[in-house]
């Protein structure tokens, strides 16, 4: 029995030796999972530090690469290089001095998931982080206002009314009118007593349901009880019994130098073309003035007032990051595209395209508002309505001469909104709606003007003062309104093209925003040995992986 209790206490310490051991082994392990994924993660974020400078610079987004040498598989090669750096592997020989406690070998990193910053998500919360200090009602305020320092909003239910009825009024005007100026209203068939009373008939129909813009009916009926008018050489329009009416102050034929004034194109008019990229409006042979006019005005579709101009959420955030950072025709931000924000609402190929458009759709916002106001200034109808006596009085027809009384107001209208459009790219505020003080345009001018003249008439908004009475909005503004009435999803495919293209053109050909990394989810693949050699017992090493992510 002698060294029974040695053997004893011997097998005793043998299976708490074990059970310590098995514990120190199982804590290795543990601890060696937990150092692999702060390694692996210390790797990302030393990876993910050499972010796109450039993108971020100019545009305040954070992405990895983008370029044709940094794209998904760089990132995974990068990763694993640092990760084995991080744990030791890359100088074996130095690494075999010291005490390897882990001996984590066999390391390989595969992408699990990626996103670019041309995702939606991405896109947006990086955007939502770059106006952290903007709110919403700030936003509102600057684009829908008349100031930065005022809150009252634009009226828009006054806007869709003029839009309605005025569209409604000068669409009939403008048939009578191509109808006298391609002739028809010189057929005997059409002056005809039966054909007289039936066109009698349908213009009282018209007038009728366009009181508001064609004034009081008694003035009109007034001015064609006359039997016989003929123009004087002094331009004034006399009655049958001789006397003298209404004087016709129009120095000219306000349709005939209307067409002239559009030889050139509405483009060349109110801005500077030298500044624009793309090719420029062929010269149009003159025409007839209500075919000018129609056309002019007929971008109803792309200009729907029935839409909400109050954009909420995402919309809200692209409107007001784009306003940062894209450069538009009165704001230069040393883009490639100078007209970006144009283009976020246009889409066309080039910056003169794009122009045209944006100033075709101004010219019908401040047609509307400036044909209400000229319907109502009762020494504009008059003198309108003498000139169209002159010009139509031959054909007799009470219809014929009040068609062409209206489009003359409906050009003077435009020529109107042509001062304005052009003192806002100019830089100027102009008043959203307008008064005697503030309508810039008399009737004695109505075929005198020209860019020259247009340009003298906006440098008046410069000077502001008295002119600028009510709201007033700048170019800024109008913009803000047209984004509101775009496609969000246009408007994002946009901005992201025009990013790229900018960068492209500026840094490095070969930048493609889809591949610009903005978050990646990697797996780590290792396999770790045990601490004393057990290869001989036929134990296989357990291959071990872990995930980590990582966004900016």
């Amino acid at each position: 029995m002698k060294g029974a209790i040695t053997v004893f206490m011997t097998l005793l310490f043998g299976m708490i030796l074990s059970l310590v051991l098995v514990t120190i082994e199982n804590v290795r392990f543990l601890t060696g999972e937990s150092y692999a994924r702060l390694s692996a993660k210390g790797a990302l974020h030393a990876v993910f530090g050499e972010y796109n400078r450039e993108l971020y610079e100019d545009y305040g987004l954070f992405g990895y690469g983008g370029y044709s040498q940094k794209n998904q598989d760089e990132l995974s090669r990068n990763i694993e290089r640092q990760l084995q750096t991080a744990l030791g592997q890359q100088d074996k020989a130095a690494s075999s001095a010291n005490i390897d406690l882990y001996r984590i070998h066999d390391i390989s990193c595969t992408i699990a998931d990626i996103k670019s910053v041309a995702d939606r998500e991405e896109l947006y919360r990086q955007i939502k982080l770059f106006l952290a200090s903007e709110t919403v009602e700030d936003v509102l305020d600057r684009l829908f206002t008349k100031g930065d320092s005022t809150n009252s909003k634009v009226g828009v239910d006054s806007l869709r009314d003029l839009f309605r009825e005025g569209t409604t009024a000068w669409s009939k005007s403008l048939e009578q009118t191509e109808k006298y100026e391609k002739g028809e209203m010189d057929d005997p068939e059409k002056t005809s007593p039966k054909r007289k009373k039936q066109s009698d008939k349908a213009d009282s129909q018209f007038a009728g349901g366009n009181r508001r813009f064609d004034g009081e009916d008694g003035q009109f009926a007034e001015a064609n009880k006359r039997s016989v008018r003929k123009a004087g050489s002094s331009g004034n329009v006399m009655d049958g019994d001789g006397g003298m009416a209404t004087q016709d102050h129009a120095n000219g034929n306000p349709l005939e130098s209307f067409c002239e004034l559009m030889r050139d194109g509405i483009l060349q008019l109110v801005c500077d073309t030298e500044k624009l990229s793309g090719e420029d409006q062929q010269a149009k042979s003159i025409g007839q003035a209500a075919g000018l006019l129609k056309e002019l005005l007929s971008t109803k579709e792309s200009f729907d007032l029935q839409g909400n101009l109050t954009p909420t959420g995402q919309k809200l955030l692209l409107m007001r990051y784009a306003f940062c950072v894209f450069s538009c025709y009165t704001t230069d931000r040393n883009r490639s595209t100078r007209c970006g924000l144009e283009y976020l609402i246009e889409g066309k190929e080039n910056e003169k395209d794009c122009m045209l458009g944006i100033v075709n759709r101004m010219l019908l916002l401040r047609t509307m508002i400036n044909y209400a106001y000229v319907n109502t200034d009762e020494q504009l109808k008059a003198e309108s309505l003498a000139t169209a006596t002159v010009i139509a009085g031959a054909t007799g027809l009470p219809p014929v001469i009040q068609a062409i009384n209206q489009t003359i107001l409906l050009i003077l209208a435009v020529e109107e909104s042509l001062i304005d459009i052009t003192a806002l790219l100019c830089g100027y505020k102009v008043p959203l709606f307008k008064q005697h003080a503030s309508f810039q345009m008399r009737y004695s001018e109505i075929c005198m003007v020209s860019k020259s003249f247009l340009r003298k008439k906006a440098e008046i908004y410069k000077k502001g003062g008295g002119v600028i009475t009510g709201k007033a909005m700048s170019y800024m503004q109008y913009l803000g309104m047209l984004m509101a009435l775009t496609v969000e999803k246009s408007m994002r495919e946009r901005a992201i093209s025009l990013i790229e293209t900018d960068l492209r053109e500026r840094y490095n050909q070969t930048f493609c925003i889809d591949q610009c990394i903005d978050l990646a989810k990697v797996k780590v693949v290792y396999r770790q040995s045990l601490f004393w050699s057990m290869s001989q017992l036929g134990v296989v090493q357990e291959q071990r992986q872990l995930e980590v992510m990582y966004q900016y």
